[in-house]
Formats: C-alpha cells, structure tokens, sequence
C-alpha cells in the first residue's frame, strides 16, 4: 500500500478546491460564424454576416461582448467591424444570434468588396475571451 503524507494530502485537496470550481466556471462559446453574401455583381450589396454563440455550461454568463472582426487575409490586420453588448446575460443552454448586415450605401470595410476575405467572432465575459471563431470567405 502507498503511504501518502499528510502534507502531500492537504496540497491535493487545496488543489482540487481551487482547480474544480474552476472548471466548471460559465462560459460562452461561438456556436458558428456563417457568411452570406450576394454574388450577382452587386458588390456587398445584401452582405450578411450571422454569429451564433451558445452557453453549455450549467452556469449563467454574464455581460458577454461579442465583436466581430474582418481582413482581407492573414497577412492583413484584424479590423472590428461590429460589437453586440445587448445582452446582460446568458442562461445556461441557450443560444443567440447576432447579424451584421452590410448594404453598398453605408460604410462597408473594403475588403468585403473583393472575392475573398476572412472573419473572426469572440465573445468576452468576465473579462477575458472565452471563445474565438475564424472563417474564410468563400
């Protein structure tokens, strides 16, 4: 039988009461980033850009701030383009959506008037980015 000494015990448990909470700590998650653009030679014109983000922890989210951000490729800088902070919180299993629409009369980043580009979402709670999506266009 091992022998375990008191003091190796005691710094286990310390661990273990820090470390699970930790764990189980809420979070948010971007679910999916999905891009709909027009392509019919209208340019941006019907541009939309949909984030979903999801809470599966069993604890509630509070202030998330999702911001959605844009570049032409990775040797390109990422520019925020959007941020949602309409939500005080979000309940465990429930998820939400968020759209960008981009219209050729208003501002629209420039590289989402060529052929390619890429997207990223994340959502900040509690101050620290819980999660981070990336997708390319097309």
């Amino acid at each position: 039988m091992i022998k375990i000494s008191k003091r190796l015990t005691l710094c286990l448990m310390v661990v273990a009461m820090v470390a699970i909470p930790a764990l189980a700590r809420p979070y948010a998650m971007i679910e999916d980033v999905v891009i709909n653009k027009n392509v019919d030679g209208t340019g941006v014109e019907g541009l939309n850009i949909r984030v979903n983000v999801k809470n599966p922890g069993t604890e509630v989210v509070k202030n998330p701030v999702v911001t959605l951000w844009v570049r032409a490729d990775w040797n390109d800088s990422w520019r925020a383009i959007k941020r949602w902070r309409l939500h005080k919180e979000i309940d465990p299993g429930q998820s939400l959506s968020h759209d960008y629409f981009a219209y050729a009369g208003g501002y629209v980043d420039p590289v989402m008037w060529g052929s390619s580009f890429q997207v990223k979402a994340n959502v900040v709670a509690s101050g620290r980015v819980e999660d981070s999506k990336t997708v390319n266009y097309p």
